[in-house]
C-alpha cells in the first residue's frame, strides 16, 4: 500500500514507513514546514539613528523592552576610536577583540526602525575593580519596579574569552545602573562543560522564578571529543540570586548565542550558528527539557526579540514578531559590528504568510561566499 498524498491524522500502522516518513509523525507532528507554528523565515532591515565615526562597534542587543510606549534596547558598544590590534599589543585604549574595552549603551525608539542612542547605561568600573576592562553582551529583566541588567564582566585583558556573569541594577530603564560586586553565575569547576566561558546571560520569568539561561564552554572546547558550545540555565527566586545551576545542564546542545521567549505553557529557544542542532527552533514545556520543533534559515546573530508578554508568567506565551540582531559591515578592513532589525513569524496572534514560504537565494547571495585562493589551489591539486 502506497503512502497517501494527504497525511493520515495519526501515524499509520498498516503501511511500511521509511525512517524519514516516520519522523514526520515522531518528530514533526505531521506538519509541513509552512503549517509548522515554529517555522519562520527571517527578514532584515537597516536601522536609522546610529552615528558612525568609522570605528564604533555596536553588537549583542538585549531583549527589547516597551516602557510607556517607547522601545528600549541595551547593547555592547565599543567606542574607543581605535581599530582592533593583535592580542599582546592591546592596552588601555587599543582593543584586541570586537567586544574589548566596551560599555553597555541604551537606545530608544517609537517604531523599532528609527532609534535614538542615549549613551552609556552601564560603564566600565575604575582600574583594578570588577568590570574594569569590558562589559558586554547584556540582557535585561524588569522585576518589581526595578531593572536588572545581566552582563559578561571582564576585569583583565581578554584571553581565551573567559569571564563570569555579573548584574547591574537601576530604578529607571535609562539608568544609571550600578554593577554589583559579585559573580551571578561563576565558571564551572575544572573539567566541567562550562569551566571557562559563561556568556550570553538571558533572563526569563518562569513559574515565579528567574531562569537565567547562558552559553558555556570548557577550556578544551577546540579539542577532539570535547563540548564546543552548549547552553545551560541557572534558577533563582529573585534577580540577585543566589542562582543554582540546573542539574541537567547543558539543557541545549547547540547555539552560539542565547535567544529564548515564553511560548504556550513553556519556553521556546532559537539555536544559532554552532552545533549539530544549529538553525533550529526548540521548545521545552518545563523550561529545561527541549525538543526540536523546526529547522530555520538565516537566523539572527545574537538576536534580542521584542517579547510583548515578557513579564506575564501565565504559562500562555504568545510568541514574537521582531527584534534586533548583529550585522557585520565590511569597512576597509576595520572589523566592527552594527545592529540590524529582524522580523519573523513566531507569534500565535498574528499570521504572516510570506514568512512561511521556502527561502530562495539569488546568485549574488551565493557568490558572497567564494572559494579562497587556497581552496582553489587545493581543488586543482585534488584532481591530479
Amino acid at each position: 500500500m502506497a503512502f497517501p498524498a494527504k497525511f493520515p491524522l495519526t501515524k499509520p500502522n498498516d503501511i511500511e514507513l521509511s525512517p524519514a516518513t516516520a519522523r514526520l509523525y515522531d518528530l514533526w507532528g505531521n506538519k509541513a514546514e509552512y503549517d509548522n507554528e515554529y517555522y519562520t523565515r527571517f527578514k532584515y532591515s537597516e536601522l536609522e539613528g546610529f552615528s558612525d565615526d568609522g570605528f564604533i562597534s555596536r553588537r549583542d542587543p538585549s531583549k527589547v523592552l516597551k516602557i510607556d510606549g517607547v522601545y528600549h534596547v541595551y547593547y555592547t558598544c565599543r567606542n574607543t576610536g581605535n581599530a582592533l590590534v593583535p592580542a599582546g599589543q592591546d592596552d588601555d585604549t587599543h582593543p584586541s577583540v570586537d567586544w574589548d574595552l566596551a560599555d553597555i549603551y541604551v537606545a530608544t525608539s517609537r517604531d523599532g526602525f528609527i532609534w535614538n542612542e542615549i549613551g552609556p547605561a552601564l560603564s566600565r568600573s575604575s582600574p583594578g575593580n570588577f568590570g574594569c576592562r569590558s562589559l558586554t553582551t547584556p540582557d535585561v529583566l524588569p522585576w518589581d519596579g526595578r531593572y536588572y541588567l545581566y552582563v559578561q564582566v571582564y576585569s583583565d585583558l581578554i584571553r581565551h574569552d573567559a569571564c563570569p556573569v555579573g548584574v547591574a541594577v537601576a530604578d529607571h530603564p535609562l539608568g544609571p545602573f550600578e554593577l554589583q560586586e559579585t559573580e551571578v553565575i561563576p565558571q564551572g569547576a575544572p573539567g566541567d562543560w562550562d569551566n571557562t566561558s559563561i556568556h550570553d546571560p538571558y533572563p526569563l520569568i518562569f513559574g515565579g522564578k528567574v531562569y537565567l539561561y547562558y552559553k558555556g564552554a570548557p577550556e578544551t572546547r577546540n579539542e577532539a571529543d570535547s563540548i564546543h558550545l552548549a547552553q545551560g540555565v541557572a534558577i533563582a527566586d529573585s534577580p540577585l540570586g543566589p542562582f543554582t545551576k540546573c542539574r541537567s545542564n547543558p539543557v541545549l546542545n547547540s547555539g552560539h548565542e542565547t535567544m529564548l521567549w515564553p511560548y504556550r505553557e513553556g519556553v521556546a529557544a532559537l539555536q544559532i550558528r554552532n552545533g549539530n542542532e544549529a538553525n533550529t527552533v526548540q521548545f521545552a514545556p518545563n523550561g529545561t527539557d527541549f525538543d526540536l520543533k523546526a529547522i530555520v534559515d538565516m537566523p539572527p546573530n545574537a538576536g534580542g526579540p521584542y517579547i510583548p508578554d515578557l513579564t506575564a508568567d501565565n504559562r500562555d506565551g504568545r510568541g514574537i514578531l521582531w527584534g534586533l540582531s548583529i550585522g557585520r559591515p565590511a569597512y576597509s578592513g576595520v572589523y566592527r559590528s552594527r545592529l540590524l532589525r529582524f522580523d519573523c513569524s513566531l507569534s500565535r496572534d498574528f499570521e504572516r504568510p510570506s514568512f512561511k514560504e521556502p527561502k530562495e537565494y539569488s546568485d549574488t547571495q551565493f557568490l558572497a561566499f567564494p572559494l579562497s585562493e587556497e581552496d582553489r589551489d587545493f581543488m586543482r591539486s585534488s584532481e591530479d
